[in-house]
């Protein structure tokens, strides 16, 4: 029997981008596991989309594989935009110590990663898209990285 990236190899020659996932480690604190993570999601994000709902949806699926759910997005500016989610895997932790006091309570102030997508509408009517987690470092380099190039334009 045929995987299905056989089977759409053998049924033409269209190139439809198709990722196998197979996840060892879901730990994000562990380099390799980001950074297979980040790999899942350049494949889920590639591609030319209608709108940029589409491969947010897709990043969304792998990032279940991971333990992350994101919440609702709605996106208010439909020709570019770059959304920022602070993120906690497995969900945000709380709970109470043996004595009653309440530990930590949906608190994401203290996030140590972060969820980046970007859009941009082309020209051709189809949307350039990019998802990838960071932590708080990546992200201050990228958005500094980011600014340098919009004063350059």
């Amino acid at each position: 029997m045929l995987s299905f990236q056989q089977y759409l190899k053998e049924w033409g020659d269209f190139n439809f981008p198709t990722a196998t996932v197979i996840v060892n480690n879901i730990n994000l604190d562990d380099a390799q596991a980001r950074q297979e993570l980040n790999r899942n999601l350049a494949l889920a994000s590639t591609g030319h989309s209608v709108n940029p709902y589409t491969d947010l949806f897709r990043t969304t699926k792998v990032l279940n594989l991971y333990g992350i759910s994101l919440p609702k997005v709605t996106f208010t500016n439909m020709e570019e935009g770059e959304e920022i989610i602070a993120v906690d895997q497995f969900g945000a932790k709380s709970g109470a110590g043996l004595c009653g006091k309440v530990e930590k309570l949906n608190n994401l102030d203290e996030t140590e990663y972060f969820f980046y997508y970007s859009y941009e509408l082309q020209d051709d009517g189809h949307y350039e898209t990019k998802a990838k987690i960071m932590n708080a470092d990546e992200l201050a380099k990228h958005i500094e990285e980011s600014e340098d190039d919009i004063e350059e334009e």
